[in-house]
């Protein structure tokens, strides 16, 4: 069972340990170096039909698998073991004794090899998924500035993955969020532009975020399959797909009347950025080789985001030093220095995007746009005041 977890504990709540996994796959896992199994989920017998759970530890992972299946995934995590944490995967594999084909992914961390299996996805649409990352990722190319960016990204990914509503979700200084981009089925309240605080996401969550980028749950309402293991240490799931969801963003999600929800990390820099969040009104699996192709998407739009916003950035540079410039030179030699700059006060507040500009100086108060009215009045210390 999961313990409850207090409110106020939220932001040191373990949940890169939470003992157990969710139910949609298997989990089975043995120390690195050695294929005797010391961990497996209780739902392993279940979904696959083979030995019971206490068995199972201390067998031979390559027996229980399939030596195939086994000298297959061997193969793709020697293929990305220079990244910690990053997973090797093959996709409609056999299991010994299963007539199912079945998505897998193993990883390494903290001493452990971790195995997950999920039933193998079909095609999305019937257009394999990668292909359509193809198309998708040449439109979000074509993009100018971050807006159209984030709007294309969310259209995108939400015809991708069929979820009723994605967004891109951008953290602001201090650790709030906001809302930017949305795609949205047109039955649902739009959240675009709403802010959420700091808390909504703590910090050890975000630190997982930074090290998985893309994380499903399948069904809020699902009850999470526990791990039994043989004795030994408690299994850190930080970067497995299938770790078991905190019952606080359960509630939280369950508040929202979301069934589903699949979020792919934004990292620019080497520092979360946001999060590409999606929210389905009902359960709703995301196969693995969907998935796959959504994880890609990310990365890439990660990358375009640095991209854009360096332009942006330099877009803007020019235009202020080019307004800078003119301001200079039409700056007249004689007449009183607050008319003059009082004349100057629009295209002074172009260097930053504002409502309006006011100038203070020797007693008097000229505004443009929307300022303190006259009514306001400066103290000593040149503090705005009522």
């Amino acid at each position: 069972t999961v313990p409850a977890v207090d409110l106020a504990s939220c932001d040191r709540e373990p949940i890169h340990i939470p003992g157990s996994i969710q139910p949609h796959g298997f989990l089975l896992a043995c120390r690195m170096g050695d294929f005797a199994i010391t961990h497996v989920s209780a739902n392993t017998p279940g979904l696959v039909g083979i030995a019971p759970q206490q068995q199972l530890c201390g067998a031979d992972i390559r027996s229980v698998l399939g030596e195939a299946t086994a000298a297959a995934l061997d193969k793709s995590l020697d293929q990305v073991l220079q990244a910690t944490g990053l997973a090797g995967r093959t996709f409609g594999v056999r299991i010994a004794g299963s007539e199912l084909l079945w998505d897998a992914a193993v990883h390494e961390y903290d001493g452990m090899r971790i195995y997950e299996l999920e039933p193998a996805g079909g095609e999305a649409g019937g257009v394999e998924p990668l292909h359509l990352v193809r198309t998708i990722l040449n439109q979000l190319q074509q993009a100018k500035t971050l807006r159209d960016l984030c709007d294309q990204a969310v259209r995108l990914i939400r015809d991708l993955i069929g979820y009723d509503r994605v967004m891109v979700y951008r953290f602001l200084d201090g650790g709030a969020g906001q809302v930017i981009a949305e795609a949205k089925h047109e039955s649902l309240e739009p959240l675009l532009n709403l802010r959420y605080p700091a808390s909504d996401i703590p910090a050890q969550a975000r630190e997982l975020y930074k090290r998985n980028s893309i994380r499903l749950i399948a069904d809020v309402g699902a009850t999470p399959s526990p791990i039994s293991s043989d004795g030994g240490k408690t299994l850190d799931l930080s970067y497995s797909s299938l770790r078991a969801v905190s019952p606080i963003h359960i509630e939280y999600l369950r508040n929202m009347k979301v069934g589903a929800s699949l979020s792919i990390s934004i990292i620019v820099g080497g520092e979360l950025w946001g999060l590409i969040a999606c929210h389905h009104t009902t359960p709703k699996h995301v196969p693995s080789n969907v998935r796959a192709a959504a994880e890609l998407l990310g990365q890439v739009f990660s990358l375009q985001i640095q991209t854009v916003e360096g332009i942006e950035a330099y877009v803007v540079m020019r235009a202020s030093r080019a307004l800078l410039d003119r301001i200079v030179a039409e700056f007249p030699i004689e007449g009183d220095l607050i008319d003059n700059l009082a004349q100057r006060l629009e295209p002074l507040s172009a260097f930053i995007n504002s409502d309006g500009v006011g100038l203070w100086m020797d007693g008097l108060w000229r505004t443009v746009g929307v300022a303190p009215s006259m009514t306001y009045k400066f103290n000593q210390e040149s503090r705005l005041k009522l």
